[in-house]
């Protein structure tokens, strides 16, 4: 995304992820509101590792989801759980029909 990020995530690996306010809000239930945000330079720790946060935030973007089949087993279930924690609903139906 050439977007100007407005937040960072930071996964409990240390990984940094720029990214918007208004995607957390409008693709998720588990973020504040954007207006609710005060713009701060301090990075948002996540307790998620970065394989889990990259893909929450392919989730809440306005592109092509990742192929979940492609996935380990450990990591889905991982990512399912991470996905029911923020509510990110697109992506937490897709893992109860691969997690079966």
């Amino acid at each position: 995304c050439n977007l100007p990020t407005d937040i960072v995530l930071r996964s409990s690996d240390g990984t940094r992820f720029g990214t918007h306010i208004r995607n957390l809000e409008i693709y998720s239930d588990g973020f504040p509101m954007a207006n609710s945000v005060v713009n701060s330079h301090e990075d948002v720790e996540l307790s998620e590792d970065s394989d889990v946060v990259m893909l929450l935030l392919k989730f809440m973007h306005h592109q092509p989801q990742p192929d979940l089949s492609l996935l380990a087993s450990k990591l889905l279930i991982k990512f399912a759980n991470a996905a029911e924690k923020y509510g990110v609903y697109c992506a937490t139906g897709v893992c109860k029909v691969m997690i079966g």
